[in-house]
């Protein structure tokens, strides 16, 4: 729906009923039982999976910023002003659930971190530098992917390249606080 398209399926959706497919299409998305057909006979199963995609989609878009509220019930406006408002408010008002299933679905499709081991030694000589006395650090990184699968890392660094590593998390801390405020 982002960029959009307008909430044709919904419209099978009777009006009294649009906040209830809302909040279920939503409890699906934040993991709990997601709309059931039975619910809403009256609806074509076809339209009925289609409009709970738009719900979804629209959620998720306007949560992550890819829509404004404006712009969310705009694409709405097939169902009528005041129906495009309450669906609008309802996602609006779950949209700290919506968030946090988001970032939940996200974690867990990446690789993590498990544990990590450092230690520090000084380069005394290399090949081309007979005293050279430079710290090194070394860290082995230990993750573990969705699948179970384990794989040991290892990053040998001198002191500027610790610093940048330590800025860039930094950063990376900082990021992920904002996206989880």
């Amino acid at each position: 729906m982002a960029g959009g398209g307008a909430a044709t399926h919904l419209t099978c959706i009777p009006s009294p009923l649009l906040n209830k497919f809302v909040h279920h299409v939503i409890d699906g998305l934040c993991g709990g039982a997601s709309a059931s057909h039975a619910l809403f006979p009256d609806c074509p199963l076809d339209a009925f999976w289609q409009a709970g995609q738009e719900v979804a989609t629209l959620a998720r878009d306007v949560t992550a910023g890819r829509l404004t509220q404006h712009q969310a019930c705009a694409q709405l406006s097939p169902l009528g002003q005041e129906a495009a408002a309450s669906v609008c408010e309802v996602v609006s008002a779950r949209r700290e659930e919506i968030k946090e299933a988001m970032v939940r679905e996200s974690l867990a499709s990446t690789t993590t971190l498990t544990d990590f081991d450092w230690n520090v030694k000084v380069a005394v000589s290399s090949s081309t530098v007979l005293d050279l006395k430079q710290p090194l650090v070394t860290l082995r990184l230990h993750t573990s992917s969705p699948h179970g699968h384990q794989r040991d890392t290892v990053v040998e660094m001198t002191e500027a390249e610790v610093d940048s590593l330590l800025a860039t998390l930094k950063e990376a801390q900082a990021s992920l606080g904002n996206l989880l405020e």
